[in-house]
């Protein structure tokens, strides 16, 4: 019998977005490309557009931010978020 090792998920960054509709299409679409991403709720100060944000592992950000660009989501910022 396998046993799969369940894949853990490393934030520590983010991607702020104007709407709640765009954060829930920026989830979809980062999971379907294979990058490991969930919907947060920004913290207070880093809340610029909605109140739905999308965490990310930082490590990714230069391909996110391409394929956000290419697919033409558009984002606010994409930035770390500090404990």
């Amino acid at each position: 019998m396998k046993l799969h090792k369940k894949q853990t998920f490393t934030g520590g960054g983010i991607i702020l977005l104007h709407s709640v509709q765009d954060a829930m299409q920026t989830e979809k679409l980062l999971l379907a490309a294979g990058y490991p991403a969930r919907l947060i709720a920004p913290p207070p100060e880093l809340r610029k557009g909605c109140d739905l944000a999308v965490e990310i592992n930082p490590v990714e950000q230069p391909g996110i931010e391409r394929l956000l660009r290419q697919k033409q989501i558009d984002f606010i910022e994409v930035r770390p978020v500090t404990a």
